[in-house]
């Protein structure tokens, strides 16, 4: 997807790390300054599934960072 995106002309960086996802993704958004933390979702049960201990919920627990949510049907 970033190599996509970069095609387009939109600055765009992507980490793989292993652990705890929520914690890798909030720690990096810090570290990195991200302007915006991107999530994909089914969206099968609105934003209530989203909230319902979902890793997008941990990770916005865990920063400041403004973010965004994606039906999935629109990544592909």
């Amino acid at each position: 997807m970033a190599e996509r995106f970069q095609a387009e002309g939109v600055p765009v960086s992507a980490l793989v790390g292993r652990g705890d996802p929520a914690a890798l993704i909030a720690r990096n958004a810090e570290t990195t300054h991200a302007d915006l933390i991107v999530f994909g979702t089914h969206g099968k049960a609105g934003t209530k599934a989203f909230w319902a201990n979902s890793v997008g919920a941990q990770v916005l627990a865990k920063t400041s960072r403004p973010a965004l949510l994606v039906p999935v049907s629109h990544i592909a």
